[in-house]
């Protein structure tokens, strides 16, 4: 009983691994939007207050786009006017000498090289931008 109990907690722990997220903060340095779907987006992480989720990323690149099929079942947290309310804080952001915070949940930044991310989708939460890649 005891080892296949230790066994299903094996099995079960990666998955566990990938829940949650986290939050940076970090200078919008470009940005372009394309038809409010596709985006792509530099931004330097303000080191001063916290280190990126990757050691040596003096600017990192997240390019993505709402996916409608992949988010149109969810209400909370993805929606498309939340993806774009999240562009706007983006592009408002750019240039600024204040951060923006830089979120994800599970896998939402999923890395595509040095520095490099992707996302297939953004929301807005409690003014924290947040990447999604794959199912909340």
């Amino acid at each position: 009983m005891h080892r296949k109990l230790a066994v299903l907690i094996l099995l079960l722990a990666p998955a566990f691994a990938f829940g949650g997220g986290s939050h940076f903060p970090v200078f919008i340095k470009d940005i372009k939007i394309e038809s409010d779907f596709s985006f792509i987006f530099t931004a330097e992480p303000n080191t001063k207050e916290s280190e990126w989720k990757e050691k040596n990323c003096s600017l990192i690149t997240v390019e993505g786009f709402y996916d409608h099929k992949k988010w149109s079942s969810y209400k909370r947290p993805m929606s498309f006017s939340l993806h774009k309310e999240a562009l706007n804080k983006l592009l408002k952001a750019k240039g600024s000498k204040r951060s923006v915070r830089l979120g994800y949940i599970g896998l939402g930044l999923l890395q595509n090289g040095k520095c490099r991310y992707k996302s297939k989708g953004l929301f807005l939460e409690q003014g924290l931008v947040f990447s999604v890649y794959t199912s909340i």
